[in-house]
C-alpha cells in the first residue's frame, strides 16, 4: 500500500500524462482519455481538481475510471 501511495504521488507531481494538457480544450483532452491507464487517469483527475477544476472534465475522467 505504501509503495502505491508514493507511486501515485510521483505521478501527480510529474504533471499530467497528456502532452500540452494545460493548453488543450476539454474536447481535445476527452479524446485522449481512452489511451490512459486507470492510475494515469487518477493522477490526471487529481491534477485537474487541483488546477482548473473543470467539472465536465472531471466527470468524463470519472467515467473512464469506472470503465
Amino acid at each position: 500500500f505504501r509503495d502505491s501511495v508514493w507511486a501515485f504521488a510521483a505521478r501527480v507531481a510529474a504533471g499530467p500524462p497528456i502532452k500540452n494538457y494545460d493548453k488543450l480544450a476539454v474536447p481535445d483532452i476527452v479524446r485522449r482519455l481512452k489511451r490512459l491507464s486507470v492510475p494515469e487517469l487518477r493522477a490526471l483527475r487529481t491534477y485537474e481538481r487541483r488546477n482548473k477544476g473543470r467539472v465536465t472534465l472531471l466527470d468524463q475522467i470519472d467515467w473512464f475510471i469506472r470503465g
